[in-house]
């Protein structure tokens, strides 16, 4: 059984680090999160950027929707200090025998600021307390060297390669990293 999903309601998750805070996506995130889901960060991601507000405030509520039952937990990424927007990040739950996803976005300007490497940590740390998870998944593409850098650091080993398709069709050639509890920890 995937343990995530049974911690209920995560709306009200809220998660500090060194020097960011991870909060559950509000409606209130839509103009920041618009305006930073550039096509230049969702080059390699399943969803593309959106053309219209409408589209990240839909996105929003789904969001809230699917985080009130548990199954995912999706947040913004902001700095402690200041508060800036710096990404969105999250973990999903992707089947009820199958081990969590985990996700990750930045704007383009906190990119190589070791916020990516921060914020999986963090999400780690608290998965595998609160669940007591074995293991947790982290896909990435391929090309996408800079990402597939977190997973190896937090002692990630490579387990599968797919293929997922992007929001408009195009292929992505994806690695599955598996981050394992006892590894990690002890690292």
């Amino acid at each position: 059984m995937n343990t995530f999903t049974q911690l209920g309601d995560l709306r009200n998750v809220r998660l500090t680090g060194k020097r960011i805070v991870l909060a559950a996506v509000e409606l209130a995130d839509a103009p920041l999160i618009f305006e930073s889901f550039t096509p230049e960060v969702t080059r390699y991601l399943v969803p593309v950027a959106p053309s219209k507000l409408a589209e990240t405030e839909s996105f929003l509520i789904h969001a809230q929707e699917v985080m009130s039952t548990g199954t995912d937990y999706i947040c913004t990424v902001k700095d402690r200090k200041s508060g800036e927007f710096l990404g969105c990040s999250g973990i999903h739950g992707k089947a009820e025998h199958a081990p969590p996803e985990l996700g990750i976005w930045l704007k383009t300007a906190v990119h190589g600021r070791g916020y990516g490497q921060e914020t999986i940590r963090l999400l780690c740390d608290w998965l595998f307390a609160a669940t007591g998870s074995r293991e947790v998944l982290y896909p990435v593409d391929r090309a996408n060297l800079p990402s597939r850098h977190i997973p190896e650091k937090l002692g990630g080993v490579l387990v599968d390669e797919r293929t997922d398709y992007k929001q408009n069709g195009e292929p992505m050639d994806v690695v599955v990293y598996r981050i394992d509890r006892e590894v990690y920890l002890a690292a």
